[in-house]
């Protein structure tokens, strides 16, 4: 912070070199209280300038646009790997489910319940979703020094910020999950058979 000396503004050297702010607090809008406070300077002094009127709201927002930027882009970021996430699943599992389509009929010809072939290609989602949980808390462990001092009324290992988080993920990849294991569930029997 820079040092602040205070000077009476009549016995200034300079007085142009200097500029008065004045601090009005209001439980009404700013906006609604500039002509009050104008017609007061001017009561003091008509000849004080009046320049501009800055918020207290203002003020913070310019003085965290570098918060505002890194946190953008940390979203931005966010956003571009859950989509590559959801596309890569999406992918694999859609190509898993064509793969054993034979095998989804063959179950269904003998009994195997839909939910039950769901269930067979869900297995498979919790076996990835699962090793890439492990992973990623595994690496916030290694790393929650290192982002301690980012943020701001939340310790590096909160647990329900963590517990959201993966949360948010599993619901994410129980979506990309869902057109795959729709096709497993209907899976036409007949078409399968006939295929052998």
């Amino acid at each position: 912070m820079l040092p602040i000396f205070y000077a009476p503004l009549m016995e200034s050297v300079d007085p142009h070199s200097f500029y008065l702010m004045l601090y009005v607090r209001s439980v009404a809008s700013p906006v609604s209280i500039i002509g009050a406070v104008k017609g007061a300077l001017a009561a003091v002094n008509p000849r004080l300038p009046f320049f501009e009127v800055v918020t207290m709201r203002e003020l913070v927002d310019d003085s965290l646009w570098q918060e505002r930027l890194l946190a953008l882009l940390s979203m931005s970021v966010a956003f571009v790997s859950i989509f590559m996430a959801v596309t890569g699943l999406y992918g694999l599992l859609s190509y898993e489910a064509i793969q054993r389509t034979r095998e989804f009929g063959i179950r269904a010809a003998v009994g195997a319940q839909r939910i039950d072939l769901a269930a067979l290609l869900l297995k498979d989602v919790a076996k990835i979703v699962a090793g890439g949980m492990a992973l990623a808390v595994t690496t916030c462990f290694f790393f929650a020094h290192v982002i301690g001092s980012e943020l701001y009324g939340v310790r590096p290992m909160d647990p329900t910020s963590f517990a959201a988080a993966l949360l948010i993920v599993a619901l994410i990849c129980l979506a990309a999950s869902w057109r795959p294991m729709l096709r497993a569930m209907n899976v036409e029997v007949a078409a399968v058979l006939r295929d052998e």
